[in-house]
C-alpha cells in the first residue's frame, strides 16, 4: 500500500514537473528583442509619448463637431523633433511633424499620416471661410487666415493675427505674382472683417514667417488707426510689398515696422499710398530695418513708384543706413503730394532729429538705373532742403522721365546739386518744372551764410544753364526777389526796343559777354549800375526792360516777383585819325627825309580812324624820280610795299612811306634783279620782315645781320656779299632762339621698367594619410569591437533565447509522457 501511495506521489511530482516545464517553455516561446547597451552602459531607452494635438480648422452651424481638415500639430513649438503618435497607429511611433506651421496633415480616424512642407493654397483658402464665435467670448470672431489662427472683435475692431513660429506661403509663383501685382492681394481674412470700416487695430502676436508677398495686406481699412507687433514678421523672403498699407488713411502708430526686411523686395510702389491723411499729428516713419535692395538677384529691377504719394501728413522718414538703390528703374512721384514732408534722413545721420536742420537727404542713393522721376517730389510745400547730389539723371533724360520732378517747391531754400545732375532734355517741355521764386546762387568757396556768388540763377535759369561738370554746387535761394539780368550789346539793327533781345552781346578778348545778373529782396532798389568801358565801343542808350532810361551813365532797378533785363546799347567806336608820311632815304644808316610836293613842303595825309573790328587799305602814292622800298606802321616795318593795311586804334597811328632815289646816268646800265634778304629760325620760320635790295648789273651789294630781340645769328649766309644779277637773289640769314635747350628725342624708346621676379609658389604636397593613425584607429576599433562583443556575449540574444525555449518545451514533454507512462505501469503491477 505504501508503496503504492509512493508510486503515485513519484508520478504527480513527475507530472507537475512536467507541465511547469512545458509551461516555462510556452512562455518563453514568444519572441522578444532586447536592445544593446550603449558604450556608456546605459541601456535603457526612453520613449518619448506626444499628444495629438486637434486644431479645429472648419466649423459646422457652431457646433464642436470636428469635419475633415483636423489635424495633429507637434507639441514642440520650437520645431524639435519629437515622437507624435496617433491612437491606434502603433507603427507611426517616432515619426516627427515636419510642418510647424500648420502641423502634419492626419487623419485620426483612419491613422493615416502626411506631412507637407508648404501650405496647399487652394486649401488655405477654401478654410479661410470658416468663421465660428468662441465659445467662452461669443463676441470674438475665429477664423484662419493663410492657414494662420485669427480672432477679431468687432464692437472693439481689433483683428488680431495668432503666430506661433509658424510659415506663411503667399504664393507658389514669384513670376505670376508679379505679373498679378494689382489683382492678387492678400487682405487680412476677409471672412472675419464684414465691414472694413469697423476695424481699428491689427495685432500681431507671436512669430510669423511670411514667403512671397504682403502686397494691399492692410489695403483700404480707412479707419485702422494702429498697427502693434510687426516685429513678429520674418519678411526676409518677400519680395512684393506692394500697396501694403494703402489707403489707410487714418494710421497713426506702426509699431515695429521698423524691423521689416525689404531686402529681397522688387515691388514697393504705393506702399503706404494715402497714408496717414486723416491723422491728427504729423508722423516720423521709421524705415530703418527694411535693408532695401541688399539682396536682389541681378537682372531683377526694383520700383518704388508712388511709394508715399498723397501722405499729406508725414513730416519725417528714417530710411535704413543699408540700402542700395542701383537697381531702381522708377521712382515716379516717388513723394509726390507730401506736403508736410521735411525730413528724409538714415539713422547715422547727425540731424536724423534735429528739428531746426531738417532735409531731405536722398545722397545715398544710386540711380544709375534710374530711368522714371516724374513728380518724384512735386507738391512737397513745406520742403525747404533737398540734396540729389549722388542722382545720376542720364538714364532718365533719355526717357523723358524726369518731367516736373521738382514742381511746386515754394518753401525750397537749399538745393544740392551732383555732377551727374541734369535737367533738361532739347527743350523745356521736359525739363524738372523747377518753378520756385527768388534767386539761386552758389555757395563755392563761402559760405550758406555769405556765399560765393559767382552765379546767380532763377529757376528758370538753374535749369536751363546747369552743366554738372562745372556747375556741380550747393545752391541757396538766396533774395527772394527775382534776379536782374545785365545786358550789354552792340547796336546792329536799328535801336528799337523790340528789337533789343536780337542785339548780339559784346564779347570780351576771350569770346566771353559782359553779362551779369544783380539780385535782392522783392520791393529793394539795387545799388547804381553803371556803363562799362568797354575796348572799342562807345555807350549808346540804357533800356530797363523796354523803357528808354534818360541817363548813358548808370541806373536802378527795383526787384519785383518777375525777372527784369536790363540793356546797355554800345556803338562801336572809330579809332583816332591816321597820320600818313611820304619819306626817302638819306643814306644807308637809315636816315630818311621827308619827300616835298609842288609847293616844296613836306608830303603827309591824315585819314580817318578805322571802325571798330574793321580795316582799311592805304595805297602809296607813286612820286616821279623816286621808287617805293619800304612801309613802316607805328615804327613796324611791314613785310610788302604795295598797301598798308591798318585797323582800329585808340592811340594816333602813323604810318610812313618810304622811297629810294632813281639812279641818274644810266642810260648804259641794266636793271638788276632784286636781291632779297631773309630773317629766320632755325626752323624757317620768319622773325623779321624781309628786306629788298635793288641795283645794276654788275654793281656789288651788301647785306647784314640784325639784332633781333631774343634771338642770336647762328648762321651767316655765304651770300651775305655779292653783285646784282639778272636773276633774283636770296640772302638767309638764321637765328636761335635765347634760352633754349635741345628738344628731346621724343622717338628715342624709354628704359624699360624691369619687374621683379616673383617666386613661383611652391606646389604644396599633400601630406599622405599617415598609416600610424590608421593603425590607431584600428586598434581603438577593434578594442571597442571586442568590449562590445563581450558585453553582448552577457545578454540573450534573441534568436538564443528562442532555442532554449523550445529545449525546455521538448524536455517538459517527454518528461510527462514518462510520468504518465510510469504511473501506467506502476498501476497495472499493482492490480
Amino acid at each position: 500500500m505504501n508503496t503504492h501511495k509512493n508510486a503515485n506521489k513519484q508520478g504527480e511530482k513527475i507530472l507537475l514537473g512536467g507541465v511547469a516545464a512545458a509551461a516555462l517553455g510556452l512562455i518563453n516561446a514568444k519572441p522578444q528583442t532586447v536592445k544593446a547597451a550603449n558604450q556608456n552602459g546605459n541601456r535603457a531607452t526612453k520613449k518619448a509619448a506626444s499628444r495629438a494635438v486637434k486644431t479645429k480648422l472648419t466649423y459646422q452651424n457652431e457646433t464642436d463637431t470636428e469635419t475633415e481638415g483636423e489635424t495633429a500639430t507637434n507639441d514642440d513649438p520650437a520645431g524639435q523633433n519629437s515622437g507624435s503618435q496617433t491612437a491606434g497607429s502603433e507603427n507611426n511611433a517616432g515619426t516627427a511633424s515636419s510642418n510647424p506651421a500648420g502641423g502634419s496633415n492626419q487623419d485620426a480616424a483612419a491613422g493615416n499620416t502626411s506631412a507637407p512642407s508648404t501650405t496647399d493654397n487652394t486649401k488655405t483658402e477654401k478654410l479661410g471661410k470658416a468663421v465660428k464665435r468662441d465659445n467662452e467670448n461669443p463676441t470674438v470672431l475665429t477664423g484662419v487666415w493663410l492657414g494662420v489662427d485669427v480672432t477679431y472683435q468687432p464692437g472693439l475692431g481689433i483683428f488680431t493675427v495668432k503666430g506661433n513660429n509658424q510659415t506663411i506661403n503667399t504664393v507658389n509663383d514669384r513670376s505670376t505674382s508679379i505679373l498679378k501685382a494689382k489683382k492678387s492681394r492678400d487682405l487680412l481674412a476677409d471672412p472675419l472683417i464684414v465691414d472694413r470700416n469697423q476695424v481699428r487695430e491689427v495685432r500681431f502676436e507671436g512669430s510669423l514667417t511670411i514667403n512671397g508677398t504682403v502686397q494691399s495686406m492692410f489695403d483700404t481699412l480707412p479707419n485702422l488707426t494702429t498697427v502693434t507687433g510687426l516685429e513678429n514678421l520674418n519678411t526676409s523672403n518677400v519680395y512684393s510689398m506692394y500697396g501694403m498699407f494703402a489707403n489707410c488713411s487714418s494710421l497713426r502708430s506702426v509699431e515695429g515696422i521698423n524691423k521689416l526686411d525689404a531686402s529681397k523686395v522688387t515691388d514697393m510702389s504705393y506702399m503706404f499710398e494715402n497714408c496717414f491723411e486723416n491723422s491728427k499729428d504729423l508722423i516720423n516713419l521709421d524705415l530703418s530695418g527694411l535693408n532695401i535692395g541688399l539682396n536682389i538677384n541681378k537682372n531683377d529691377t526694383i520700383t518704388m513708384k508712388e511709394m508715399f504719394r498723397g501722405c499729406s501728413k508725414l513730416k519725417s522718414i528714417i530710411l535704413p543706413d543699408k540700402i542700395d538703390t542701383s537697381q531702381v528703374t522708377d521712382m515716379t512721384g516717388m513723394f509726390y503730394g507730401c506736403s508736410n514732408l521735411v525730413s528724409v534722413s538714415y539713422p547715422s545721420s547727425d540731424n536724423s532729429e534735429d528739428p531746426a536742420n531738417p532735409k531731405v537727404d536722398l545722397s545715398k542713393f544710386n540711380t544709375n538705373g534710374l530711368q522714371y522721376m516724374d513728380y518724384m517730389f512735386s507738391g512737397c510745400t513745406n520742403l525747404t532742403t533737398l540734396n540729389i547730389a549722388s542722382f545720376d539723371m542720364s538714364k532718365a533724360i533719355k526717357t523723358n522721365g524726369i518731367k516736373n520732378a521738382l514742381n511746386n517747391l515754394p518753401d525750397l531754400r537749399k538745393l544740392v546739386l551732383g555732377k551727374n545732375c541734369k535737367f533738361y532734355r532739347n527743350d523745356t517741355n521736359t525739363n524738372v518744372g523747377l518753378d520756385t521764386p527768388g534767386t539761386w546762387v552758389n555757395v563755392g568757396n563761402g559760405t550758406e551764410e555769405n556765399p560765393q556768388m559767382s552765379k546767380k540763377w532763377s529757376s528758370i535759369d538753374l535749369m536751363n544753364n546747369y552743366n554738372g561738370n562745372t556747375d556741380h554746387d550747393t545752391y541757396i535761394r538766396f533774395y527772394d526777389g527775382y534776379p536782374v539780368k545785365i545786358h550789354y550789346v552792340y547796336c546792329v539793327y536799328p535801336d528799337k526796343s523790340d528789337n533789343l533781345k536780337k542785339q548780339p552781346p559784346i564779347l570780351d578778348k576771350d569770346g566771353k559777354s559782359y553779362d551779369y545778373v544783380v539780385a535782392g529782396d522783392n520791393g529793394k532798389t539795387s545799388d547804381p549800375i553803371k556803363t562799362k568801358n568797354i575796348y572799342g565801343y562807345t555807350i549808346k542808350s540804357i533800356y530797363v526792360n523796354n523803357d528808354k532810361q534818360s541817363s548813358t551813365d548808370k541806373v536802378t532797378v527795383t526787384f519785383t516777383d518777375h525777372e527784369q533785363d536790363v540793356y546797355f546799347v554800345y556803338d562801336r567806336a572809330t579809332g583816332k585819325p591816321i597820320t600818313v608820311n611820304y619819306l626817302y632815304y638819306v643814306d644807308d644808316k637809315g636816315h630818311t627825309k621827308p619827300l616835298l610836293d609842288k609847293d616844296n613842303k613836306p608830303m603827309t595825309e591824315n585819314v580817318d580812324g578805322v571802325l571798330y573790328g574793321d580795316q582799311k587799305d592805304i595805297i602809296p602814292k607813286p612820286v616821279p624820280g623816286y621808287t617805293i622800298k619800304q612801309i613802316i606802321i607805328d615804327g613796324v616795318k611791314q613785310p610788302g610795299t604795295d598797301k598798308a593795311t591798318v585797323g582800329y586804334s585808340d592811340n594816333d597811328q602813323i604810318v610812313d612811306f618810304i622811297y629810294t632815289k632813281n639812279p641818274v646816268n644810266n642810260e648804259n646800265k641794266v636793271k638788276a634783279a632784286d636781291v632779297t634778304v631773309h630773317y629766320k629760325d632755325e626752323f624757317g620760320n620768319t622773325i623779321a620782315p624781309d628786306e629788298i635790295l635793288s641795283g645794276y648789273v654788275g654793281d656789288g651789294y651788301t647785306t647784314g645781320a640784325k639784332n633781333i630781340s631774343g634771338y642770336t645769328l647762328k648762321t651767316r649766309p655765304d651770300n651775305a656779299t655779292g653783285f646784282f644779277s639778272t636773276f633774283p637773289q636770296d640772302v638767309t640769314y638764321i637765328y636761335t632762339k635765347i634760352g633754349t635747350n635741345n628738344t628731346p628725342n621724343i622717338n628715342e624708346p624709354n628704359t624699360p621698367t624691369k619687374i621683379p621676379k616673383q617666386n613661383k609658389k611652391r606646389k604644396e604636397k599633400k601630406n599622405p594619410t599617415k598609416q600610424t593613425a590608421s593603425r590607431n584607429l584600428s586598434k581603438k576599433q577593434g578594442i571597442s569591437s571586442v568590449a562590445k562583443s563581450k558585453k553582448a556575449a552577457a545578454l540573450p540574444q534573441t534568436g538564443t533565447n528562442k532555442h532554449s525555449s523550445l529545449t525546455l518545451l521538448a524536455l517538459g514533454s517527454l518528461t510527462l509522457v514518462g510520468a504518465l507512462g510510469a504511473a501506467w505501469f506502476s498501476r497495472k503491477k499493482i492490480k
